[in-house]
């Protein structure tokens, strides 16, 4: 078992004790920083959790897609319009307290879902090129 895989099931044991989500994968690679991979999956949502040099990722995926997953962040930003930072710690509360809006959004209702998500992917992409047009511009001057 990873150090990552030991930490999630210390920590987010409820995911398997009372959401049926079940291990999928899990890789560990101490020779490349500890790079962890650790996969769970329920009926409606594949979430996947990576660690690399200490930092934490977790990536949502539907079921109903075939390998296209959405950072943890801008799915929480597409419901509430805020993208916290993340720790393991802070991970657990936040899935609790959204699991089921998380559920839905990535089952019955991915489509608008990836809609939304699109969306706001272009608007960061915008957004940067905007910014970086700035930095142009003043560099010039």
């Amino acid at each position: 078992m990873s150090p990552l895989e030991q930490e999630l099931a210390e920590k987010l044991s409820w995911l398997v004790a009372n959401f049926g989500f079940e291990l999928s994968q899990s890789t560990y690679d101490p020779r490349n920083f500890g790079e962890s991979l650790v996969q769970l999956e329920s009926e409606n949502l594949r979430l996947r959790f990576t660690r690399g040099r200490d930092r934490l990722e977790l990536e949502l995926a539907s079921p109903r897609s075939e390998d296209e997953w959405f950072d943890f962040r801008r799915v929480l930003q597409a419901i509430h319009g805020t993208a916290p930072d993340l720790t393991l710690n802070g991970i657990g509360p936040l899935l609790q307290e959204n699991l089921q809006e998380l559920t839905v959004a990535f089952g019955p209702r991915f489509p608008e879902t990836r809609i939304e998500l699109e969306r706001l992917q272009q608007e960061a992409r915008d957004t940067l090129q905007q910014r970086l047009k700035l930095i142009e511009q003043e560099f010039r001057r």
